[in-house]
């Protein structure tokens, strides 16, 4: 997932491999790791994103990028695979959905002490 401009707060995103694929009955969608405990859009883990508004994302950051364009209020249509069945969700982009990912910052561990 390398090169997020930003995440969708508390969803992790993967890009869905052949071998994924198979065993979630699709070989297009970007999977749910985990979604949202706060339940921002609708999805739940495991769940398959095939579509946003009829916008296919290609990859975790692409799914992320297709969210960010939306403003807080917004009504969109996801098109997911739950469960090996295909279904529309429909969801409003939540409040502050994205935050910036900031580097890491690593301090000397002498310092501690």
């Amino acid at each position: 997932m390398g090169g997020m401009h930003g995440s969708v707060v508390g969803m992790e995103l993967a890009t869905l491999t052949p071998q994924l694929g198979a065993y979630f009955g699709t070989d297009k969608g970007v999977l749910v790791l985990r979604a949202p405990k706060n339940g921002a859009f609708n999805l739940q883990d495991g769940d398959v994103i095939l579509s946003i508004d009829g916008r296919e994302p290609t990859s975790g950051s692409h799914a992320t990028r297709i969210l960010a364009s939306y403003q807080p209020g917004e009504k969109v249509k996801l098109q997911v695979m739950r469960q090996r069945k295909k279904m529309t969700v429909d969801a409003m982009v939540p409040e502050r959905h994205l935050q910036k990912v900031e580097p890491l910052a690593f301090t000397d561990s002498d310092e501690d002490q």
